[in-house]
């Protein structure tokens, strides 16, 4: 009788202690992120390039350089043309050469899972004729850039730093479900024409994760007052075929 009842009593035990874990196991499981998750934020204030950046072509005498010239916050911003053996030597006083191309690129990404992403990011540009800002992405590891062009003078048009946030319906194609993403900032200055450049600072990339994306609500800006910049919004994406310049 006694032996019986002790396994009653054990039974119901491991019944007992098989119950809380199940719950504990329901309790701990990981959850999915939801909202607005920060993948990247760049200040541009440490050592750089820092992980997953690219500064190309490497070898260029012009190049994106990291200067002291006109920060938006901080010590430091990037300069279009303003860095490579070259581009370094331009003071801060000085305007941009002609005839060359650079790129300042991040990735890869992969946005797999996320419903909408926006690239946050400040500007200060103001071009010669011709020359632009070409703000865009690759999903094939960058044989073919798809940009869009910031021309002209911005700075005039936002009264100095123009605060910009790019959501994915900027693109052609959604970024959102693509496992191999680069974003960039392509620099080009033709062979006549030039200005005091285009300058990059306090980049943030956000992906939306969850099944409905607030993308009507706009990003909260660091300026009191962000302006549209002039031909930021084209019908479609430019297509440029670049070798690969992720060096």
């Amino acid at each position: 009788m006694q032996r019986r009842t002790m396994l009653v009593f054990i039974l119901a035990l491991l019944l007992i202690l098989q119950a809380r874990g199940t719950t504990d196991d329901a309790d701990v499981a990981p959850e999915q992120p939801e909202g607005w998750v920060t993948l990247m934020s760049e200040g541009f204030e440490g050592v750089f390039p820092s992980v997953g950046w690219h500064i190309g072509r490497t070898g260029d005498p012009y190049l994106w350089g990291q200067r002291n010239c006109n920060p938006h916050t901080g010590t430091y911003s990037m300069w279009g043309g303003g860095g490579g053996s070259l581009g370094a030597q331009i003071p801060c006083t000085g305007m941009y050469t002609t005839g060359y191309a650079t790129t300042l690129s991040y990735g890869p990404l992969n946005l797999s899972g996320c419903t909408d992403l926006r690239l946050n990011f400040a500007h200060w540009t103001q071009l010669g004729a011709g020359d632009s800002l070409g703000v865009g992405y690759s999903i094939d590891g960058g044989t073919v850039w798809h940009l869009l062009p910031i021309t002209g003078d911005a700075v005039s048009a936002c009264g100095g730093w123009c605060q910009e946030s790019f959501y994915q319906n900027r693109w052609t194609i959604p970024l959102c479900g693509q496992p191999k993403v680069y974003l960039l900032f392509r620099f080009a200055s033709n062979a006549t024409g030039v200005g005091y450049g285009t300058f990059v600072d306090d980049v943030l990339l956000e992906a939306y994760y969850g099944a409905t994306s607030p993308t009507a609500t706009p990003t909260a800006t660091r300026t009191t007052t962000p302006t549209a910049t002039p031909m930021r919004t084209p019908g479609a994406s430019k297509r440029i075929y670049l070798p690969l310049l992720l060096r």
